[in-house]
């Protein structure tokens, strides 16, 4: 597994360690981890050489817009790219995680079949990436969560946690979403190794229920315990459309079936198993 230090690749870490039918190698920046990778493209051969798994995700993705365009391009974009490259020349399965950011929102559907008009660098980045599909699977998504190490203090929630009291939260642009949590696309992507014909190519990752970005917080805030902060909007004249729908959705239904979920996950039951970092 790529990429150990982030929100996502913190969840996936300790479902995957807690697996006994899996011998998880998982990179970090750290220096201490059991496999230091800093994100370049130098040095990924050797590390697939060395360890020879027979899947790699990739948790690895820069999100901020602050980040320069090199920064952005390279790693979500020409790493996932090198990295399918080198995983169908040494027949290594790749799993890579892409975003609903590809899209602008201004349409009224958002399938694998769907145009992708990025509207951010990252959006641009993450489509770039998304040309792994070639020879990789690709799921294509939106999540929150929280981490439950300390040490990983990032996104979403942890700004909502941390939030003063009696403070409002302030949404510049609403949209309408219907991603997952990262702890339950973990969980989907431990069940996708254990299928026997393995997939490849795009699938979108969703849920059936959507959301405004309003109702999100409201959800996540009531989660949080953080009844004291309230919502404070900027009026649009339209919602951007954020939501991914499948082509694939028997596919998806067959993965979540076989997942510890036993069917597909709402909204709410993703939510309420997401932990409380300190």
């Amino acid at each position: 597994m790529l990429g150990a230090d982030g929100l996502l690749g913190s969840h996936l870490h300790k479902i995957l360690k807690a697996k006994a039918d899996i011998e998880l190698i998982a990179t970090s920046r750290k220096s201490s981890s059991e496999a230091q990778f800093d994100y370049r493209l130098v040095g990924l051969g050797s590390l697939l050489k060395r360890h020879r798994p027979d899947v790699v995700i990739n948790c690895i993705a820069i999100t901020s817009n602050k980040s320069s365009v090199r920064s952005l391009f390279m790693t979500n974009g020409v790493l996932p790219v090198h990295l399918a490259i080198l995983g169908f020349k040494t027949k290594i399965r790749i799993v890579h995680i892409s975003s609903n950011a590809v899209f602008s929102g201004t349409c009224d559907v958002n399938s694998e079949n769907s145009l992708p008009i990025p509207r951010s660098k990252y959006g641009f980045s993450k489509l770039i990436g998304d040309l792994s599909m070639v020879g990789a699977l690709v799921i294509r998504t939106s999540f929150v969560g929280m981490s439950s190490d300390p040490r990983v203090k990032r996104g979403l929630l942890d700004d909502l946690k941390h939030l003063p009291m009696n403070s409002s939260f302030k949404i510049p642009e609403n949209f309408i979403w219907n991603g997952v949590t990262a702890g339950a696309l973990s969980e989907f992507i431990y069940t996708v190794l254990a299928f026997k014909d393995f997939p490849k190519g795009i699938i979108h990752l969703g849920t059936s229920e959507k959301l405004s970005r309003s109702q999100l917080i409201e959800m996540l805030l009531l989660h949080l315990g953080r009844t004291d902060v309230s919502i404070s909007l900027t009026p649009r004249e339209s919602n951007r459309n954020m939501t991914l729908e499948s082509r694939n959705s028997e596919l998806i239904s067959q993965i979540w079936s076989a997942s510890r979920f036993g069917a597909n996950p709402t909204i709410l039951e993703m939510i309420r198993e997401i932990p409380f970092a300190n």
